[in-house]
């Protein structure tokens, strides 16, 4: 800019020079006032070099203004929308997670509470980004903010709570239809041998070394530990522990090693009130003389029953399909002895003190598992042992669990215990094991076909965790059968 002003000063001044040259070779031009006329043009001259020298300037000023503010737009235009993009993920994680976990969720915030995140940062994203969650009754609002240098963006989800008539519950201290690991051991676990989880596995804990993998153990999926575990591998603070020859986390861990974004909980449901008022029938023998089966067709409270033969136990129809209560202080099925449900509907048995299963026994050996619901209430331990086969659904409330040899439940199982083992060819086939509370141990070659909670978990052998669900809600009316969904968004 200055040089421009320069070069029309020295051209402006360069040609008032000629007027007074021409009085100086013109001697008969002498006598006009020379003095005036030049000194007037050297004035024009010098306030038309003053003006075109302030116009220039202003046009200089205005041009650098108008193209620092243009650049100055145009990165916070950038700005504003890396914050969109960030708020929008912040309340899409955390929507999500709430889908997910909706029992979770209600047990952390109450009925009206607000939740409010420490700014979260994102590696190689600038700016940062506060999560707000207020839940009002039933409805929740999320409300994500970030902030990008001086451009900030919010975005607000809704979510609505949905009910289920299906009995589809959450995955997370409520309904267990939805969960989507094969393994969830709150405060870690052991794999020693050559055990396999074929499925994502998951846990809160953030201790270092308290999840283990040695020998050929395997993980076919994910493993998630806790929001603020280390899941780098062989230093003091790495949570997973695995061999010091090898630095690769895949040969142990398919999916890798991430950090929940939230610890997740799970809760014991409510184990039901027994029965009360029921007909009172004494003892009950089906034995072998008089020749069997032996029919039980309506509800009732027993001392005791003993199964040497068969036992019929008859529902409803298609028609009129019939929830059976059988409540007894005993049970005994054993040698060849078994229970054989007849009919439509479903069996609530009710086991107060102790319960035997030996030999080749079963329970509801060709029946479907929907059939039986049984509760055992007894502080003996609970024990599937042998060849026999139990076909249904077991809450056990406080006793520990013992699946041994080749027993095998073809079901789903709630502990309130503080051990379930799980021993040789033992199987638990069905949805899942749900022991939040448990200890569990699986050896030799026993498997579980479904999902395990619980609170630690040792595996050893060739012992097989292999995820599976349906869907649904193995115990219907013990969860919770309500979750939320996406009902609008906003942003500002």
């Amino acid at each position: 800019m200055l040089s421009i002003g320069i070069i029309v000063v020295s051209l402006i001044t360069k040609n008032t020079q000629y007027p007074c040259e021409s009085i100086k070779n013109n001697p008969e031009l002498i006598k006009c006032s020379v003095n005036s006329k030049c000194k007037n043009q050297s004035g024009q001259a010098l306030v038309i070099v003053l003006s075109v020298f302030l116009i220039l300037s202003l046009l200089g000023a205005a041009i650098m203004f108008i193209g620092t503010n243009s650049s100055f737009q145009d990165i916070f235009s950038i700005n504003a929308m890396q914050a969109y993009y960030l708020a929008r993920s912040g309340a899409d994680a955390a929507a999500h997670w709430i889908i997910d976990n909706p029992q979770t969720f209600d047990n952390m915030v109450g009925q009206n509470s607000t939740l409010i995140s420490k700014p979260v940062t994102i590696q190689g994203v600038p700016g940062s980004c506060t999560v707000t969650i207020t839940k009002q009754g039933s409805d929740i609002k999320i409300s994500s903010s970030a902030k990008v240098n001086k451009a900030i963006k919010t975005v607000n989800i809704y979510l609505k709570q949905v009910n289920d008539g299906s009995g589809t519950g959450s995955s997370s201290g409520g309904g267990i239809s939805s969960i989507k690991v094969a393994l969830f051991a709150s405060d870690g676990f052991d794999l020693n041998g050559s055990p396999e989880i074929d499925g994502d596995a998951a846990s809160n804990t953030i201790r270092p070394g308290s999840i283990s993998l040695t020998g050929a153990a395997k993980i076919n999926g994910a493993l998630s530990i806790g929001p603020e575990g280390d899941t780098s591998v062989h230093k003091n603070t790495s949570v997973v522990s695995i061999p010091g020859y090898d630095n690769d986390i895949t040969h142990w861990i398919i999916g890798g090693i991430i950090n929940l974004p939230v610890p997740s909980t799970y809760s014991l449901p409510q184990f039901p009130d027994e029965p009360t008022n029921l007909p009172q029938n004494g003892s009950f023998y089906a034995g072998w003389w008089p020749s069997p089966p032996y029919t039980i067709s309506s509800d009732g409270q027993y001392n005791d029953i003993t199964v040497d033969s068969t036992l019929n136990i008859v529902l409803g129809s298609s028609s009129n399909p019939v929830t059976r209560l059988i409540r007894v202080g005993n049970l005994t099925v054993r040698g060849s002895g078994k229970i054989v449900l007849q009919g439509v509907g479903t069996l609530k048995l009710f086991v107060d003190n102790n319960f035997t299963l030996n030999g080749s026994a079963s329970i509801n050996k060709d029946g479907s598992t929907s059939l039986l619901y049984m509760f055992y209430g007894g502080n003996n331990q609970f024990t599937i042992p042998g060849s026999t086969v139990f076909n249904g659904n077991v809450y056990v409330k406080n006793a520990d669990i013992n699946l041994q040899g080749s027993g095998s439940i073809q079901g789903n199982i709630i502990s309130g215990g503080q051990n379930v083992n799980l021993q040789g060819a033992s199987l638990l086939n069905g949805q899942v094991l749900y022991a939040p509370d448990a200890v569990v141990n699986l050896d030799g070659s026993s498997k579980i076909v479904g999902s395990l909670i619980a609170k630690q978990v040792s595996m050893s052998g060739a012992a097989v965790i292999k995820y599976n669900s349906n869907g649904t809600n193995p115990f219907p009316g013990l969860f919770q059968n309500y979750g939320y969904e996406i009902s609008c968004w906003s942003n500002q």
